[in-house]
């Protein structure tokens, strides 16, 4: 035996069903919120609202947001039935509530929903059987989840060169001091005239001679510190 109500795959295969024989097949079908399936034609806007209660008047509202234009047909099809306050919105905005019984019929429930019924209705569901015998349903499309953007690589640090103060520069010009011809900063001897090559001279910063340590007491300013004191007698 079946059970009381409709699950909300059942209720979209009834409603997929009514649209069908009522000549406005779904061309768009969508999930937009939980309990929620949304079938549109070119012409038709049908929504199927599953609860365990009687739908309320804020399904209603939320079909006629909904809407692209005054034009659309709008539909609603529930398997628990309405609530008075939906009906009532329903009948001064004309849009048609289906109660969707538990073999698959939909029952009008609004003057405006009477007047949409198709000519040959759907079958009933099997009495054993949740889904009418030999149909699939098209599937529910679901817009699919943006992919996260991967988190940009940080660039590794360069790591700090070393140079020594007496090192010179790579580019520096070398030459032999007998034929001028340029030579390189390792070799020894001219390779055009044999001439040995002077040393390279190391930086000015490595020439400088260290300042010996003042030995015993010497004068220094007191405010300053300074060393470069010139003693002056009273005398002048």
């Amino acid at each position: 035996m079946r059970e009381e109500i409709l699950s909300l795959e059942e209720a979209y295969q009834a409603a997929y069903l009514w649209l069908d024989a009522f000549g406005a097949p779904p061309t768009s079908i969508s999930e937009p919120a939980d309990g929620v399936v949304e079938l549109r034609s070119d012409a038709l806007l049908a929504r199927v609202r599953w609860s365990d209660v009687p739908v309320s008047q804020a399904a209603v509202l939320a079909l006629l947001r909904a809407a692209e234009s005054e034009a659309q047909t709008l539909v609603l099809f529930a398997p628990s039935g309405f609530t008075p306050g939906a009906r009532a919105l329903a009948e001064t905005q004309n849009v048609a509530l289906y109660r969707l019984t538990p073999s698959g019929a939909a029952e009008p429930v609004t003057k405006y929903a009477s007047s949409l019924q198709p000519e040959d209705l759907p079958e009933p569901f099997s009495e054993d059987e949740g889904d009418a015998e030999g149909w699939e349903p098209a599937p529910v499309l679901l817009a699919p989840e943006p992919e996260p953007e991967p988190e940009p690589e940080p660039e590794p640090e360069p790591e700090p060169v070393f140079v020594p103060l007496d090192a010179p520069a790579d580019d520096e010009p070398r030459y032999c001091p007998g034929c001028g011809t340029p030579a390189g900063r390792d070799a020894a001897y001219c390779v055009r005239c044999g001439t040995r090559l002077p040393e390279l001279e190391p930086s000015p910063a490595s020439e400088a001679p260290t300042p010996p340590a003042a030995a015993g007491p010497y004068l220094r300013c007191r405010t300053c510190g300074s060393t470069d004191v010139e003693l002056v007698r009273p005398d002048g």
